[in-house]
């Protein structure tokens, strides 16, 4: 994949408008639930569907839309694409300004707030509130949206988008969001993407060597605090920890060890 990859130069923003027409899809995708099968639509037969999957990877699949672990993730890619981290950065702000506030505009009830416990599956936290957009979801679909943007196959971008999709959809498997929160979160964080990339070329900041570093101090930082946090759903733990190592093990070979090796060589 890293071999499709731009390291220094944005994309062109006229080649990824594909970004915004799948995010009008999905909201067109929204609508014609609602209309179909009112607000609620789906949510039983996805939810029933999610029992194919282990409670373990139910949760580890939703884990991955984790802003933390989303994080962690762009450490194997920072050293290489630093342009990839900028945009992703911009558009990680974009997308939870955007997905916050309309959760707050929306303050629509969860699962859990209207459907009796025992009937559904629900796995991790019993939540209540703040369903719509799938914040999980908006975090997944910006970061495969902006790594996708770098891709010149499109069985690779599609990969993405689909895995992705997969981590907006357990939302629904773990009874923690109805399926219009996911079409909703996933636009959201497609519009995020393509915004972060107008913004990474008007303000490349990120591409200055310093700027770049406290960035990825920043994401080591977090990685690292990911390891003493108590997670919200504990299945998921061993995934969390081994990309979490590894992340830090990746950023530490391209930072830590060359200015280690650097130091040894002056001073001998």
């Amino acid at each position: 994949m890293n071999q499709n990859l731009a390291a220094t130069s944005f994309a062109e923003p006229t080649q990824q408008r594909w970004l915004l027409w799948l995010a009008a899809l999905l909201l067109l995708a929204q609508g014609l639930l609602v209309y179909s099968s009112g607000w609620h639509g789906g949510f039983s037969t996805i939810n029933d569907a999610g029992r194919l999957l282990s409670d373990r990877l139910a949760e580890s699949l939703t884990q991955l839309g984790d802003s933390l672990l989303a994080l962690s993730l762009f450490l194997f890619l920072a050293k290489r694409h630093p342009a990839l981290l900028w945009q992703a950065l911009l558009a990680a702000l974009i997308a939870t300004l955007l997905s916050h506030g309309i959760k707050s505009l929306a303050a629509q009830p969860r699962p859990a707030a209207l459907l009796e416990l025992d009937s559904f599956r629900q796995l991790g936290p019993v939540l209540r509130r703040g369903s719509y957009p799938s914040g999980h979801t908006v975090t997944a679909f910006v970061s495969a949206a902006c790594v996708a943007c770098y891709l010149t196959a499109l069985w690779q971008r599609a990969l993405l988008l689909i895995a992705a999709l997969a981590v907006g959809f357990s939302r629904v498997a773990v009874g923690a969001h109805w399926p219009v929160d996911v079409c909703a979160g996933a636009a959201c964080g497609l519009f995020s993407a393509y915004l972060g990339l107008l913004l990474a070329r008007r303000w490349p900041l990120g591409l200055r060597p310093r700027v770049h570093q406290t960035v990825v101090l920043i994401l080591a930082g977090c990685t690292l605090a990911q390891l003493f946090m108590k997670p919200e759903y504990p299945l998921a733990r061993p995934l969390i920890v081994s990309i979490s190592l590894l992340a830090l093990a990746v950023a530490a070979r391209d930072y830590l060890l060359p200015r280690l090796s650097s130091r040894t060589l002056a001073d001998s």
